[in-house]
């Protein structure tokens, strides 16, 4: 099937068979890509803010317990429980606003189950604490003994319920986190497999397919190489002939040259001379005008040039004066940067006077004793947030030293690399114009000796003009040759002959080359070239030694003493190289 197929068209579908192996290859690449996205998107838009909002939920929940708890604390004052009051309503109001934010993102399966289990608790818990908080409130001696037991009783429970959902949830999303994890790297790997297994596949095939075409090119041009050899060496003889004859009509040449040597000196001076002044006359003034025009151009476009340095000359200023904008901007950025560490100094303090409220609170638990237990329990809480409050400030405070650091670092490099930038484009816009002012300079004078020459040629013109009438004299005297070509008249049938056996040489390599061109392009192909170019060598030979010399007719006549010899197109003009030539079945 791919025998009746040209060249091209095999090249062409190799290189699509190459192309399909590629475009298989990235069509790979794209699917598993679409499904590794596909898995890393429900984990971080599902999976992570949902953690993200159960631990804010549960923060929420301790603040509730911690700051409801404190008014169970004695000595508490007035402005302290209404403090403590306020903070549990806006941990309270913070939580809701998660769990509306969680329904929201509520979409796998057992997942809502969980949030109603977990919100039910809530919910319970939150009823218990405003009802301590309403307790507090009464300040009668029974109710605060009613607001105790609240809290060593009802509280534990409720919060020991909450913190069971409260694990199971964040247990749920986990497992999911590990699944679709695992389910993404499951399909990076299946998908790198098939890649490499394609690759390989199609790397091995395409490199067999090149061998094989590729050889089999090489032996069809091989086999057309060497006809042309055999019908180059065939050519060669025939060459031999004609030269042979030419030496002979160059002896009588010779002869003539000897009778017409003055004249044949003097046409050849005052011709060459009245040629080669016509000649340089029209394309010295041809090159006097073109000259002229591209020297007027050239100063225009140096003009244009000097004024587009300058125009370069006036951005540099503008790209400096932008780039020193941008610095100050830095630095200003450098100060809100120092503002923000002066701001966590300050949380450093309030981090340290918590800790020690709360070890003083601590210290107070111990001496209550039995009544003091839950006490503890709120210093102890107390001071692991303000542990967590101070290593966060003291991360944040290392933060932003090494990002002042790296900001001023960043403004000095810029204001010197673009200073010392800035300074050698100013230095080389400067020997621009300074080179292009002399540019122009150089071009006025091209112009002034552009004009001179113009006159010199019309003066060259004039005389060559004269030296043509003087020719025309001589010319006469050629008559003389007529007896010189009788005798060249039989040297020159034979070269005849010599050349008519050399042109169907010609064709035959000419055969063969179409021959090559057929197996390049493709095609039917067909017995070219199955003649015997030897077998017609030599009848041609011999037909020219047959034919008998007959002396000119046309002594008298005025010839030229050198004639242009006439090109004779060959009899038969092989087409030139289509697309569709077949020599090249095989391949």
């Amino acid at each position: 099937m791919l025998n009746g197929l040209s060249f091209k068209a095999k090249l062409v579908l190799l290189c699509f068979a190459m192309a399909c192996v590629s475009i298989t290859i990235s069509f790979l690449a794209y699917q598993g890509l679409q499904r590794v996205e596909a898995s890393n998107e429900r984990i971080i838009e599902g999976v992570v803010p949902n953690l993200e909002l159960i631990n804010s939920m549960a923060l929420n929940f301790r603040k509730v317990r911690i700051e409801v708890r404190t008014l169970g604390l004695p000595g508490l004052g007035k402005k302290e429980a209404e403090t403590a009051i306020k903070n549990a309503t806006d941990a309270i109001n913070s939580y809701e606003d998660d769990y509306k934010a969680s329904e929201l993102l509520t979409d796998m399966p057992g997942e809502k189950e969980i949030n109603d289990e977990l919100h039910t608790n809530w919910k319970h818990f939150r009823k218990i604490g405003e009802n301590a908080i309403a307790l507090y409130r009464t300040g009668k001696t029974e109710d605060h003994e009613a607001m105790m037991k609240v809290f060593f009783v009802d509280c534990p429970e409720a919060a020991d319920a909450y913190n069971q959902t409260f694990l199971k949830a964040v247990a749920f999303h986990k497992n999911h986190l590990s699944k679709f994890t695992a389910e993404s790297k499951a399909v990076s790997s299946q998908t790198n497999l098939l890649i490499i297994l394609v690759s390989s596949i199609g790397g091995i095939a395409s490199i067999l397919a090149g061998f094989i075409f590729a050889t089999k090119v090489s032996k069809s041009i091989n086999v057309i190489v060497h006809n042309l050899e055999g019908t180059a060496e065939e050519v060669s003889a025939a060459s031999t002939q004609i030269a042979s004859s030419a030496e002979e009509l160059s002896q009588a040449t010779t002869e003539q040259a000897a009778s017409l040597q003055e004249t044949s000196s003097s046409i050849e001076e005052i011709n060459s001379m009245i040629n080669s002044n016509t000649e340089n006359a029209k394309q010295s003034a041809l090159a006097s005008e073109q000259s002229l025009g591209n020297t007027e151009k050239g100063q225009k476009v140096v003009e244009q040039m000097i004024k587009a340095i300058g125009d370069i000359n006036i951005s540099n200023n503008s790209i400096m004066e932008q780039i020193n904008d941008s610095n100050r901007e830095m630095e200003d950025i450098i100060k809100v940067i120092g503002e923000i560490g002066t701001k966590t100094k300050v949380i450093n303090d309030i981090v340290f006077q918590t800790k020690l409220l709360s070890f003083n609170a601590s210290v107070e638990a111990a001496r209550a004793g039995e009544n003091g237990k839950g006490f503890a329990v709120v210093a102890e809480e107390v001071g692991n947030l303000a542990t967590m409050s101070g290593n966060a400030a003291i991360e944040i405070s290392s933060m932003l030293t090494s990002s002042i650091q790296k900001v001023e670092d960043i403004v000095k490099n810029s204001k010197e690399k673009t200073g010392k930038l800035i300074a050698d484009g100013k230095i080389n816009v400067e020997t621009g114009t300074r080179i292009a002012s002399e540019c122009g300079e150089v071009l006025s004078e091209i112009v002034t000796s552009v004009a001179s020459v113009t006159r010199s040629v019309a003066e060259i013109s004039t005389a060559s003009q004269e030296q043509a009438q003087g020719v025309q004299e001589i010319t006469k005297a050629i008559a003389q040759l007529d007896q010189v070509t009788q005798e060249n008249s039989a040297n020159s049938a034979e070269s005849a002959n010599a050349a008519e056996a050399l042109s169907h040489q010609a064709f035959t390599l000419k055969q063969l080359v179409q021959s090559l061109v057929q197996t390049m392009n493709g095609g039917t192909s067909e017995n070219v070239g199955s003649v015997g170019t030897s077998e017609i060598l030599n009848k041609k030979t011999s037909q020219m030694r047959s034919v008998k010399t007959t002396p000119i007719t046309n002594a008298g006549k005025v010839l030229p003493l050198k004639a242009k010899v006439k090109e004779n197109p060959p009899k038969n003009n092989a087409a030139y190289p289509s697309s569709n030539d077949a020599r090249f079945s095989d391949v």
